[in-house]
């Protein structure tokens, strides 16, 4: 087995595209959010839950409030800085309302 990494946006040995995760955590504790992304998503969720991530180790009640796939790692990071420079709350706000005007028109 290769210890090289993987480059993101090449197949991986089964033929599957590599994708990546965006996603923001809200915890109660601290009424914060927290934007990140990762290849491996659950994993990644599992080490903040644990307190294994130098932020989100100040609370033990993150949740996951959302998550988009991506199709390369230079998109994750891109989309991630975006979220952050508008701010979680802002962002899922005008997300919410994107879906409320969707769901209005197919109502």
């Amino acid at each position: 087995s290769s210890i090289l990494p993987r480059l993101s946006g090449v197949p991986s040995p089964t033929g599957c595209k590599m994708v990546y995760y965006v996603y923001i955590l809200y915890s109660k504790a601290l009424e914060k959010y927290y934007v990140g992304s990762s290849r491996f998503h659950n994993k990644r969720l599992r080490q903040h839950c644990r307190g294994q991530g130098y932020w989100t180790r100040r609370a033990g009640d993150w949740k996951e409030i959302f998550s988009k796939t991506v199709a390369s790692r230079e998109e994750a990071v891109r989309f991630e800085k975006q979220i952050k420079k508008r701010g979680a709350g802002r962002f899922l706000a005008g997300f919410k309302a994107e879906l409320d005007c969707v769901l209005e028109k197919d109502g």
